[in-house]
């Protein structure tokens, strides 16, 4: 059950749905079986793109929802933003492509199509969410089902690339866990926007900060914490190596943005940003430059890309003040 926000209308009810809902019964729909690939495709497709049309009509209103009829801060809000609603249609067209990309190269295992929708699915919970424990349930389901997208893959016999992945990631999601428990104990509240106005820059904060950013750095490949990507982006078939690069260790950038530029905002961590922006960067540049196999250059080169993308903490800290939740 949820609570809609007046004047919004049904319709704006309809988002989260088309968005989250449909990839997780299209999940359960290719593990038993019940519907083809084909038409998992078309019926998958054309509601998530629903969606996307949906959330661009009533963006400009900037809709909202609280999940299980509890108001904050105990209440897990989402809530549909210009910047979220870019980034969801940036999943969308990538994963449409990807998906039509598996589909020709005759990917018809029903383990393969029950994780890519529910890949799909927590994407678009990251993206929407405002509640810092929803987010660590979704990244687990991303992390669960992008490891064993890889572990599918021929390339992969023995799952050596998937483990790899799966253990850092696993470890990331404990230290991300670990700082949500502080916060918790000390906020009562996991609302990133209500956390925003009460943190603040003492010791524990900063004790949070450093559990939750270390888990999101290496779930974003940033360097020294990157070694899991150029092993499972090589491995991986063609589709999910497009999903790791484009949007899987995007989105945990996006989570640190959203981090940094509000709860942990007070702590002032600019310089520390631009060293590993920079080594990112450099180390990932160069890599890439060596390397002879396209995934593997591809690889270094998102590497490489992500240390740009933690730039924007450092060498624009008035960027803070203008959270990108609320753009």
């Amino acid at each position: 059950a949820m609570l809609m926000q007046p004047p919004f209308g049904l319709t704006v009810g309809v988002i989260p749905v088309l968005l989250v809902m449909a990839p997780l019964l299209l999940c359960l729909a290719a593990f038993t079986r019940l519907i083809q690939v084909k038409h998992q495709l078309f019926i998958g497709l054309s509601l998530i793109a629903l969606g996307n049309a949906l959330g661009a009509w009533h963006v400009g209103i900037s809709p909202q929802w609280q999940w299980g009829g509890w108001a904050l801060p105990i209440g897990i809000r989402w809530a549909l933003t210009p910047t979220t609603l870019a980034l969801i249609s940036l999943t969308t067209l990538v994963a449409c492509a990807a998906s039509m990309t598996a589909y020709a190269q005759r990917a018809q295992q029903r383990e393969y199509w029950s994780l890519w929708w529910f890949m799909w699915a927590a994407l678009n919970t990251l993206w929407l969410s405002r509640d810092l424990f929803n987010v660590y349930v979704a990244l687990e389901l991303l992390t669960l089902s992008a490891a064993g997208l890889v572990a599918l893959s021929p390339k992969d016999p023995y799952g050596f690339s998937a483990l790899r992945y799966l253990l850092v990631a696993l470890i990331a999601s404990l230290l991300y866990l670990l700082g949500v428990g502080i916060l918790y104990g000390t906020h009562a509240t996991l609302d990133i926007d209500l956390l925003s106005q009460r943190a603040s820059a003492d010791t524990l904060h900063a004790v949070a900060a450093l559990c939750m950013t270390l888990g999101l750095m290496m779930k974003a490949a940033l360097v020294p914490l990157h070694s899991w990507l150029p092993q499972a982006h090589s491995r991986a078939s063609p589709a999910v190596s497009a999903m790791l690069s484009a949007v899987v260790v995007a989105v945990a950038i996006y989570w640190l943005w959203q981090l940094w530029q509000g709860p942990f905002s007070a702590l002032k961590m600019q310089l520390f940003f631009a060293f590993i922006g920079g080594l990112s960067i450099v180390w990932g540049g160069i890599n890439a430059l060596q390397q002879t196999q396209l995934k593997r250059l591809i690889a270094y080169s998102t590497i490489s890309q992500m240390g740009y993308a933690l730039l924007v903490l450092s060498l624009a800290p008035e960027f803070s003040a203008y959270p990108l939740a609320q753009q």
